[in-house]
């Protein structure tokens, strides 16, 4: 969610604000916590950035990654914070062609040059996936390709496709995210 809100939050210093920080807070700590769950400390910072990447996209809006993750994470075999994880980069290359301008503030919000492509930023969020053990593939997730039809019809119209997201997606423009992600 932070990383599709701060995509729609170029009118929003406060929103960008609580995503970026959300951002750093779950990228820097997160590992920390699949490494030793007994670290209260860092399962502290996750909880801020869980927190704050709430509050941040409460006036961003959420993004494709979280409509796709509602429609799939049912039908299939992971937690939707898991899908959307998995699809966030491929939801991100659409989304950015949209709003170019906004990839800096997303690449430093990950440690990366402000001057990062979106192929090398994409790579670090696949990256951070297989280092917390997740794989970047929906085929392994165990979403049925059987129920695609329904998933796409309930991502199209998810309560997270709000007027504030730069871009939005067809039917077919959802389809060819999923199998990106495939």
């Amino acid at each position: 969610m932070a990383v599709e809100g701060i995509l729609a939050t170029g009118d929003d210093p406060i929103a960008e604000a609580l995503l970026v920080q959300a951002l750093r807070q779950i990228t820097t700590f997160l590992p920390q916590v699949t490494d030793d769950g007994s670290d209260s400390i860092a399962r502290a910072h996750v909880m801020l950035g869980a927190l704050l990447a709430g509050q941040g996209s409460d006036y961003s809006g959420a993004g494709l990654a979280l409509s796709l993750a509602h429609a799939l994470g049912p039908r299939s075999n992971s937690p939707n914070g898991v899908v959307e994880a998995v699809v966030l980069p491929h939801t991100l290359r659409f989304t950015a062609s949209a709003v170019p301008e906004r990839l800096p503030v997303i690449a430093t919000a990950l440690g990366l040059p402000a001057t990062t492509c979106i192929d090398i930023i994409c790579e670090r969020l696949q990256s951070f996936l297989y280092g917390l053990e997740v794989t970047p593939q929906l085929q392994f997730l165990g979403v049925d390709p059987a129920h695609l039809d329904d998933a796409i019809a309930h991502a199209v119209g998810d309560w997270a496709v709000t007027p504030k997201m730069p871009r939005r997606a067809s039917p077919q423009q959802l389809r060819e995210i999923i199998e990106e992600a495939w």
